[in-house]
């Protein structure tokens, strides 16, 4: 097995819908490792079905982060962080 592939290491995602702003979710979470190390820096890029940029963001130091989505739309995103493999992940943003 090459060195390089020792590297790469499976990221934990945690989604949490917080609240409803003017026709926008909150959406927030944190990214972190198996072994629960805080991956600060890692980038979460959020595109619509269709393939259109919408949003992205960076984790802070502690692996937090917030975006605010657009209601009712399907979207899916990309987690990645260096020496790491990128997360792709379908969400769904429906009202309660």
């Amino acid at each position: 097995m090459s060195l390089r592939l020792h590297f790469f290491k499976t990221i934990v995602f945690i989604f949490f819908i917080s609240f409803s702003v003017k026709g926008q979710i909150l959406v927030s979470g944190i990214i972190k490792e198996k072994s629960g190390l805080a991956l600060n820096e890692s980038t979460i890029k959020v595109f619509s079905q269709d393939s259109l940029y919408i949003t992205g963001t960076k984790t802070d130091k502690d692996g937090n982060f917030n975006l605010y989505l657009p209601n009712k739309k399907e979207y899916y995103v990309i987690i990645s962080f260096i020496g790491y493999k990128d997360i792709y992940k379908n969400i769904s943003i429906k009202e309660d």
